[in-house]
């Protein structure tokens, strides 16, 4: 399951308790969350295993604090179906991965993954180039294991812009 959270709160607490009773992982975008707060995610969902990245470090660090939370991405893995995983380092905080070995030995890594919105700079593209490039190098350092990427995309399906465009030369290549 993915979901774009628009921020984690009590809210989305009581909608994942809802609806994820069948669910083994689920893949977060926008929780708007810090490292100091993202433990906020595992005291609620106490069946899940969580790895969260924040997109507002650099942010708080700088000590001036205007404007809306945004970002951060998280996969919380049902603990029942992992017998073992770990983060992948991204060094990217639109990008949260962990690999799992499932309990009948094959590794599968779970991606979330946070786009850059169309905020109608020409960054952008570079900026989304960039996330396509970390999901790469996640791939290339787990070569042999099964690979989901779920989260917000920021584009549309049929569109022929060049993040669509770079989506789906990333999707055809691999």
């Amino acid at each position: 399951m993915s979901l774009n959270c628009h921020g984690f709160n009590a809210g989305t607490v009581a909608y994942l308790k809802r609806v994820s009773v069948g669910v083994d992982v689920i893949m977060l975008q926008e929780t708007w969350l810090s490292d100091i707060t993202c433990n906020r995610i595992s005291e609620s969902l106490h069946e899940f295993e969580v790895c969260h990245s924040s997109a507002m470090e650099l942010k708080l660090s700088s000590g001036f604090r205007c404007g809306r939370p945004f970002g951060g991405t998280a996969v919380l893995i049902r603990k029942s179906v992992a017998s073992d995983w770990y983060r992948i380092v991204t060094n990217d905080p639109s990008l949260c991965a962990v690999c799992c070995k499932l309990r009948n030995g094959q590794s599968v890594v779970f991606s979330s993954v946070y786009m850059p919105y169309d905020d109608g700079s020409r960054d952008r593209a570079i900026a989304y180039e960039a996330v396509i490039g970390s999901m790469q190098g996640v791939l290339d350092r787990c070569l042999g294991s099964k690979f989901v990427f779920g989260g917000d995309l920021n584009v549309a399906k049929c569109s022929s812009n060049i993040e669509c465009m770079t989506l789906r030369n990333f999707c055809f290549s691999n």
